[in-house]
C-alpha cells in the first residue's frame, strides 16, 4: 500500500482494515483438525494419515452433511488436516496398520464425534443433527483361540458389541441395540454359524434391560451375549470393563463390560458374558 499524505495513509488504512476482515472470515469459515500430542507408533493398532483423515470425515458427513447424500467435497473445501507423521494415527513407514479399523481409526472417530456434536448442541436447531456414538465405542471385541472341536487350531473374534446402543437425542430416547451411527448395514453374526464352525455353546443373547442409563431422554439399551467353551478344554478368563463418558456427562448404567462367571455345575465351567 502506496499513497502520499494524508489521503494516501487513510486509504492504506481502510484497504488494510478490509484485507484483515477479508482473512477473518477466511479463518471463520476453516475448521483445523490436528492430531499434535498423540502418542507414537507403536505394534499392530496404528492407521496411516488417510485413515485419521477418513476417520474424521465420517462424522464430518454424518452430523453436518447428511442431506448431500455422502457428497462431502463442499465441506472438505472449509477444513484443513495437520496430521503429525509419526503418531499412531498418522503412521509411516515401516509401522503395522492390520488392525486399523478396530483400533487407531475407531479412537480417531469417537472424540470427533463427541467434539462436533457438542458444538452443534449450542444452537436450538443444529442440535437437533445431534448423534451420540454408539455401541462400539473403543470396540470391546472379544477375541479367543485355542483348539478347536475337531482338534485344529482355530481362532476367531466376537462381534456382539457391534449390536450396542445409540445414546439419546436432544428430542427423543435412544436406540436400543441400534448398532454402529455410521453404518446402515451394521450386523452381528448368527448364533447357530458361531456355534457350527467354533467350540461355543451361546446361552443368551438378549436386550440388556434399564442399561440405558437415566434423564429426560435416555440412552437406548443395550444387548448382553453370554457363552461357554464347547467340545475343547480351552478356558476363557479374561475379564474387560469399559465406563463410557456420554456427550453431556455419564452415569454408571450405561458401563460396558465382558466377564467371566463361573459355573456351579459339576463341569465347572466357566460362562463368559460380554454386556
Amino acid at each position: 500500500m502506496h499513497g502520499r499524505g494524508h489521503r494516501g495513509k487513510i486509504r492504506g488504512h481502510v484497504v488494510l482494515k478490509a484485507f484483515l476482515a477479508d482473512k477473518m472470515q477466511q479463518l471463520l469459515h476453516v475448521w483445523n483438525f490436528d492430531n499434535a500430542g498423540t502418542a507414537d507408533q507403536v505394534g499392530a493398532i496404528n492407521t496411516t494419515y488417510s485413515g485419521w483423515r477418513g476417520s474424521l470425515m465420517t462424522a464430518i458427513n454424518e452430523l453436518l452433511c447428511w442431506d448431500q447424500l455422502y457428497a462431502i467435497g463442499g465441506a472438505l473445501r472449509h477444513i484443513e488436516f495437520q496430521p503429525a507423521l509419526g503418531c499412531f494415527t498418522s503412521a509411516t513407514h515401516p509401522a503395522s496398520v492390520s488392525t486399523a479399523p478396530v483400533q487407531a481409526m475407531e479412537i480417531s472417530l469417537y472424540p470427533a464425534y463427541n467434539t462436533i456434536s457438542k458444538m452443534l448442541s449450542c444452537d436450538p436447531e443444529l442440535k437437533k443433527d445431534v448423534m451420540t456414538i454408539g455401541g462400539t465405542s473403543q470396540f470391546p471385541l472379544t477375541v479367543f483361540r485355542g483348539i478347536d472341536q475337531w482338534g485344529e487350531r482355530f481362532g476367531y473374534l466376537l462381534l456382539d458389541p457391534m449390536v450396542g446402543a445409540i445414546g439419546a437425542f436432544s428430542f427423543r430416547d435412544g436406540i436400543a441395540t441400534g448398532g454402529q451411527v455410521r453404518s446402515p448395514i451394521c450386523r452381528i453374526g448368527n448364533v447357530e454359524h458361531n456355534e457350527q464352525s467354533f467350540p461355543i455353546l451361546t446361552l443368551y443373547r438378549r436386550e440388556n434391560t434399564d442399561s440405558g442409563g437415566s434423564g429426560k431422554f435416555r440412552g437406548g439399551n443395550s444387548a448382553v451375549t453370554a457363552f461357554i467353551p464347547h467340545g475343547t478344554r480351552a478356558e476363557m478368563l479374561r475379564e474387560l470393563r469399559l465406563d463410557p463418558q456420554g456427550l453431556a456427562g455419564r452415569v454408571r448404567e450405561a458401563m460396558g463390560a465382558a466377564s467371566v462367571r463361573r459355573s456351579a455345575s459339576q463341569s465347572g465351567r466357566s460362562a463368559f458374558e460380554v454386556r
